[in-house]
């Protein structure tokens, strides 16, 4: 499959088994290649080797290490073993892996070739595709960054076993996402196997076909805005808000819960705004029943508001957000107000 951009077309690529990896990778010309994997994929595969010369940096996924801190340790050791503009960065995790090398691809040099290898769900449906990269600063999501894409994407599902059952349920948020904003077939799947997760990702075909369809949803925007001037705004629905949970819990949810509470405080948002549908908040409210998530009620409405103030999509101090009139009928940019937001997390 091919993402098409104005300067260079993206390959992601489903691979079959992991020795296909070596292959497409012996078939790019690098003159160095550094290899930075998640933790939890290098113990859960043990075997996680390429019969080639490169150096492996292993990092722990957690938002905490997507920060500056660890990328000038990146930067600093590539700089001491001589890297030049014709190295090649591998980065083999979830977003966290994906976002900060992508970061570092992009600036090192000003810019050297890059590999995506999404081992989440979560990154495999979104995180990866469309060329975000960032790192985050003071517990603020996504600050400093650019827009930078990898010479490739692949996707091996086999990795999908070294997840936790709420890594999981992160992916599934950002699935959800698609299914109420550009695909109302995923939600009908979804429906059909009664929000099923674990028997879900146990389907090697069901699961193959969510991250097709959530892949394609987000090719078909990222194609015609890859630099978030408008339409891709879409992308972010449940993000606004959901990012200033993330914030203020200091991540002790993963992205995609948190961006599922974001979406549920956004739908009641709609539903003010434009009359949504009540029967498909909560349809998504059984959704969080059958995950066995529980929305969280100990925040603070008035930091929830100052976090969102500092968010990158608030325009000439104005907080913008997408929002629903129907299932896969939205609206980018538009305007709320505090009060409306203060309303809608009290509603929850």
């Amino acid at each position: 499959m091919l993402i098409n951009q104005e300067n260079q077309n993206v390959d992601i690529v489903f691979l079959n088994n992991f020795n296909e990896i070596e292959d497409i990778i012996l078939n790019i010309n690098f003159s160095k290649c550094l290899v930075v994997v998640d933790s939890n994929v290098y113990n859960f595969y043990k075997n996680l080797k390429f019969n080639f010369t490169y150096d492996q940096i292993i990092i722990e996924s957690c938002e905490q290490n997507k920060s500056i801190e660890k990328y000038l340790e990146i930067i600093q050791f590539m700089i001491e073993k001589e890297y030049d503009r014709s190295s090649l960065i591998i980065g083999i995790g979830g977003g966290v892996i994906g976002d900060l090398i992508g970061f570092v691809a992009s600036t090192y040099k000003r810019g050297i070739k890059f590999i995506n290898i999404p081992t989440t769900l979560l990154a495999m449906v979104d995180s990866s595709i469309g060329g975000k990269t960032a790192v985050n600063f003071n517990y603020y999501k996504n600050q400093i960054g650019t827009f930078y894409q990898p010479d490739k994407i692949l996707i091996y599902t086999q990795f999908l076993n070294s997840l936790s059952y709420s890594e999981i349920v992160s992916g599934f948020g950002e699935i959800i996402k698609y299914g109420y904003t550009l695909d109302k077939e995923i939600l009908k799947i979804l429906d059909k196997n009664k929000f099923d997760i674990k028997s879900i990702i146990m389907n090697e075909s069901l699961i193959y076909e969510l991250i097709k369809r959530s892949i394609i949803c987000k090719k078909s925007i990222v194609e015609i805005d890859v630099n978030e001037k408008g339409q891709r705004e879409v992308l972010n629905f449940g993000h606004t808000l959901g990012h200033a949970f993330e914030s203020y819990y200091k991540y002790k949810y993963p992205h995609g819960i948190n961006v599922l509470f974001g979406m549920i405080i956004e739908l009641y948002i709609s539903k003010m705004v434009f009359n949504f549908n009540q029967e498909n908040i909560e349809r998504l409210f059984a959704f969080l029943n059958y995950a066995n998530i529980k929305f969280p009620n100990d925040y603070d409405e008035e930091q929830i508001i100052k976090i969102i103030m500092n968010d990158k999509k608030v325009k000439y101090g104005k907080i913008r957000t997408t929002l629903l009139k129907d299932l896969g009928v939205y609206e980018n940019g538009v305007e709320i107000d505090k009060d409306i937001i203060l309303k809608a997390l009290k509603m929850i």
